[in-house]
C-alpha cells in the first residue's frame, strides 16, 4: 500500500504546483473598409508556478506572463474571409532549488524559461 500524499496531485503530494492566475488584457479592432479589419492585443498575467515547483514543470514550463498579438482579416466575398494572426510571448523565467531528495538534481538551482511565437493563417467560409 502507498502512503497518503505520495500520489501526484494529492494534498501534500508532488504535483505541478500550478495556481490560478490574475490576467489583465486589452484589445482593439479597426475596420478601415468593409473588406479589411485589423486587430491588436496585449495580455499580462501572474506566473502560475513558484520557485518550489520548477522540477516537475520542466515537462510543461508554462511560466510566461506577457502576450502580444496582432491580426488582420480580408473579406474575399460575402461568404469567405482570409485571416492572419501573429502572437509573440517574450521570454520569462522562474528559478528554484530542487528540494526533492530523490529528484534528478537535489540541492541544485533549476531555471525554467520560455518564449513563444505563434503564426496562424486561415480561411473562413460562412454558410
Amino acid at each position: 500500500p502507498c502512503r497518503k500524499g505520495l500520489f501526484f496531485g494529492a494534498k501534500g503530494g508532488p504535483g505541478s504546483g500550478w495556481s490560478d492566475v490574475n490576467v489583465i488584457q486589452a484589445g482593439a479592432e479597426w475596420r478601415p473598409t468593409p473588406t479589411w479589419s485589423f486587430r491588436a492585443g496585449y495580455a499580462h498575467n501572474t506566473n502560475p508556478i513558484g520557485s518550489k515547483d520548477v522540477t516537475l514543470n520542466i515537462l510543461a514550463p508554462g511560466v510566461v506572463t506577457d502576450h502580444i498579438s496582432a491580426g488582420a482579416s480580408a473579406k474575399v466575398d460575402n461568404h469567405s474571409r482570409l485571416d492572419l494572426s501573429v502572437m509573440y510571448v517574450p521570454e520569462h523565467s522562474v528559478s528554484g532549488i530542487e528540494v526533492t531528495p530523490q529528484g534528478p538534481n537535489p540541492g541544485r538551482t533549476i531555471t525554467l524559461a520560455m518564449h513563444q511565437w505563434d503564426i496562424t493563417v486561415g480561411y473562413r467560409y460562412d454558410f
